[in-house]
């Protein structure tokens, strides 16, 4: 009889041994992971010369990654949305010392000295590399300029054009995802808003139909529907890119 108990104590402790650090291995998948990795400049350019495949000479080196900010794929398309990204990212999360937002739509993240020395190798890559703010490994969420690196204050900016991203942004650090939070107040309200009118000879930047003010969109989807920065979201100032 004690041979049974001991036994299925054994059992048990076995179980719980081998179990546990599952659970924990599915419990952190089950968060968003967020990187920081270099885009090749010519992105663009490189895919519409290779068809919207991998470019031969830069396959060991990089990957072809999708821009949307849902992280629900909508006709990925590589000549649309896709991106040259480096294999290896310069930041990970656990590189990050705060994350925040402020009033001008943007998100800053402050990273710990000790990281600082992995964006060296990147700052002097020529021409200068943009930054792609990663979630999952998987797609682009946000996109920052050169100019937005300010390794003196080691804050990196993300520009966004809404407060939705902001808020998704702050859920995503926060180890969140959308579908466990209440953010359909920072949807606007259903309507039938105006399309805003791309600027010629200019990818990605629009007219705002009402100032008139020229917006950069260019790493948004078409289809999407934004706020002109010249009002506050509480005005229902709101438009879709074509």
């Amino acid at each position: 009889m004690s041979f049974i108990k001991d036994s299925r104590i054994l059992i048990r402790r076995l179980v719980i041994a081998v179990m546990f650090p599952l659970f924990c291995v599915i419990l952190l998948a089950a968060e968003p992971d967020l990187t920081v990795a270099a885009l090749h400049p010519d992105s663009r350019l490189l895919l519409e010369q290779s068809g919207g495949k991998m470019p031969v000479q830069l396959a060991k080196d990089y990957r072809i990654l999708f821009l949307h900010n849902t992280g629900v794929a909508k006709g990925d398309d590589p000549l649309k949305n896709g991106y040259l990204v480096l294999l290896y990212p310069v930041f990970r999360q656990t590189d990050f010392e705060k994350f925040s937002k402020d009033d001008s739509d943007q998100i800053h993240i402050v990273l710990r000295t000790d990281a600082l020395k992995q964006y060296e190798p990147i700052k002097n890559l020529t021409p200068p590399h943009k930054l792609a703010l990663i979630v999952d490994d998987s797609w682009i969420f946000l996109v920052s300029e050169p100019r937005d690196v300010n390794v003196d204050a080691k804050i990196l900016t993300f520009p966004t054009l809404s407060k939705l991203d902001q808020h998704r942004a702050v859920l995503f650090n926060e180890g969140k995802r959308e579908k466990d939070n209440k953010i359909l107040k920072f949807y606007p309200a259903p309507g039938d808003y105006p399309t805003a009118k791309p600027v010629p000879g200019k990818e990605g930047f629009f007219t705002s139909p009402y100032t008139g003010n020229v917006i950069d969109a260019q790493y948004m989807e078409s289809g999407v529907i934004l706020n002109d920065p010249a009002f506050p979201e509480t005005d229902g100032k709101f438009f879709f890119l074509p």
